[in-house]
């Protein structure tokens, strides 16, 4: 038998994020590393406007940046 799907279960944020980051042609390991409740990117003009989705699809959530690499969210 096939299992069904849920569609409305909630996409977890690190998937969501690692999605968008391959959408946009970055590399996990080379150009990002991300890790619970943590992401560590590489200078690129796409941090400014992937925390404006962040915030627009996961306004749960609250962000900083620790570091200009390193964005956390709780």
């Amino acid at each position: 038998m096939r299992k069904q799907t849920n569609e409305k279960e909630p996409v977890k944020i690190e998937k969501f994020i690692q999605s968008v980051l391959a959408l946009a042609g970055l590399q996990r390991g080379k150009d990002y590393t991300i890790r619970p409740h943590q992401l560590r990117i590489n200078k690129n003009p796409l941090r400014g406007k992937l925390l404006e989705v962040l915030k627009e699809f996961y306004p749960e959530y609250n962000y900083y940046w620790e570091t200009p690499k390193i964005l956390r969210w709780f």
